[in-house]
């Protein structure tokens, strides 16, 4: 029926093209990747420590099962979220008598790229219209979740920062700010949020307001609903920190 109490401190999202979703498609590929949602995406970095640590409890009593890739992967997911699996508590039966660090730089970048690769305007011949669609193709320089690159040169940086207030509330920003310059054009530059968000946890219910980058399907890196071209969405967002029954009539649905 309703989620069940939550047994860890709320925590940020996990970027959705972070490479340690492909050491989590490993120990779902040897079937230990339980109690995770695997059509939806992202995952809170709670929800990586859990599944870490009910897979390692499994590797460590059947050892038959420790083939070298999932190791290798159990290794790195760990050293990844080794904060969050101090937090970890007695089968997430119990509150955790620790918090999460208030705040975290995860990373910052500085990029830059040089390009001759002109955008094409996509054309329209529906109904024998010629009139162009109102967006442009340039395959080099897009499937960046929304970040901008000249045809010419684009220096830019920015940094990932993740916040948890007291034990239900965490959020997330990724400001970027760039510089560039088209191929015969002017230079201009400016500022962008690739993804900031706030969400609270209420038992299992994750409530988020902002912007984020999602995925929604079974495909290895995308689902139908968003690709990796386009910036995320600003939304208020419900779902589900780990499986559940809807309540009352709906537990048909699942």
């Amino acid at each position: 029926g309703l989620p069940a109490p939550a047994a860890c401190p709320a925590s940020p999202y996990v970027p959705t093209l972070d490479p340690a979703y492909r050491d989590l498609d490993a120990l779902v590929a040897f079937g230990l990747a339980g109690g995770v949602i695997l059509s939806q995406r992202p995952y809170s970095r709670m929800t990586f420590a859990r599944v870490i640590a009910d897979a390692r409890s499994r590797v460590t009593a059947d050892e038959g099962m420790a083939k070298a890739r999932l190791l290798e992967a159990l290794r790195r997911l760990e050293a990844s979220f080794a904060g969050e699996l101090e937090l970890v508590c007695d089968g997430q039966r119990q509150e955790c008598p620790r918090s999460a660090p208030a705040a975290a730089l995860r990373g910052a970048t500085a990029d830059g790229t040089w390009a001759d690769s002109p955008y094409r305007a996509i054309v329209s011949r529906y109904n024998g219209n010629p009139d162009r669609i109102d967006a442009d193709l340039s395959p080099l320089l897009q499937y960046n979740q929304g970040r901008v690159l000249a045809d010419g040169w684009t220096v830019a940086g920015e940094g990932w920062l993740d916040l948890v207030a007291g034990s239900r509330v965490a959020a997330q920003v990724q400001p970027r700010v760039w510089l560039a310059g088209a191929r015969g054009g002017d230079t201009h530059g400016d500022a962008t949020l690739v993804r900031g968000y706030v969400r609270g946890l209420l038992g299992s219910l994750s409530i988020e307001a902002g912007r984020n980058l999602l995925s929604h399907g079974h495909a290895r890196d995308f689902g139908p609903l968003l690709s990796g071209n386009a910036r995320g969405f600003d939304m208020i967002r419900v779902s589900m920190e780990r499986p559940g029954r809807l309540p009352w009539i709906f537990r048909g649905l699942g």
